[in-house]
């Protein structure tokens, strides 16, 4: 009810004041097609543990999976990229969902890059689960970013998207600025999953990959449920 509720909101605004390119300026739409086709994927794949990239595919390293309950994380570009990342901030902290397309198109230009990764991800029966949002931020936000873009993405490669299987059930205080310890301790007990998964493989996604506690800590939760594989996908990669 409350995302309806923003989606008449921002469309009343949009009539109202003029809207213009988040990165050029240009009037008329939140991004010009001309900054969009300057957007590409720069495909990330890496340890969750070490960062380091990898030639496996993004695959955990063998001497680090002792260490993680991630099996591998891909990232459809850089953070440091200045145009992806001014689109991430928009859309999650100013509200500006019209900035979605940026993402969309990202995507599918990731797809039409790993040809591998593409194969692989549409031949197992991936559950996409995103990571959840305690329901106090939920109610100040009015939406779940992981989750539009869990749907978006699942949309792309015809998978399930498995959205309330997760859920945040402490709420945490922010995670900007802290480090991989203190974000562990942070996020401990925070999230429980109400339903036997029976080795169902999942791609958990999130907006970017900090340091990964978010998701260690999502991934552990899933396989004590039962998971299989489990795989992250995330918009932007940080480190």
């Amino acid at each position: 009810m409350k995302e309806e509720i923003f989606k008449i909101i921002n469309k009343i605004r949009d009539t109202i004041f003029p809207v213009f390119c988040i990165f050029c300026e240009k009037e008329g739409m939140a991004v010009c097609q001309n900054c969009l086709k300057e957007i590409e994927s720069v495909p990330q794949f890496f340890c969750p543990v070490c960062y380091k990239d990898n030639l496996n595919g993004g695959s955990t390293c063998f001497f680090c999976q002792a260490n993680s309950f991630l099996d591998g994380v891909m990232a459809l570009g850089s953070y440091q990229e200045k145009k992806l990342r001014q689109a991430i901030l928009e859309y999650k902290y100013n509200f500006k969902r019209n900035v979605f397309i940026v993402f969309e198109h990202l995507a599918d230009d990731f797809l039409s890059k790993v040809s591998f990764h593409d194969i692989f991800i549409k031949k197992l029966n991936w559950l996409f689960v995103p990571v959840p949002l305690h329901r106090s931020r939920y109610w100040e936000r009015g939406f779940n970013q992981a989750e539009e873009l869990a749907k978006m993405l699942a949309s792309r490669v015809g998978k399930e998207v498995g959205a309330g299987i997760l859920k945040r059930v402490k709420k945490t205080s922010r995670q900007v600025g802290l480090g991989r310890t203190e974000r562990i301790k942070n996020l401990a007990g925070g999230f429980i999953v109400e339903k036997e998964l029976s080795g169902r493989d999942i791609i958990l996604v999130d907006d970017v990959f900090t340091t990964g506690a978010t998701l260690q800590e999502c991934a552990k939760v899933l396989k004590q449920a039962g998971a299989g594989l489990i795989w992250s996908l995330t918009v932007a990669r940080e480190r």
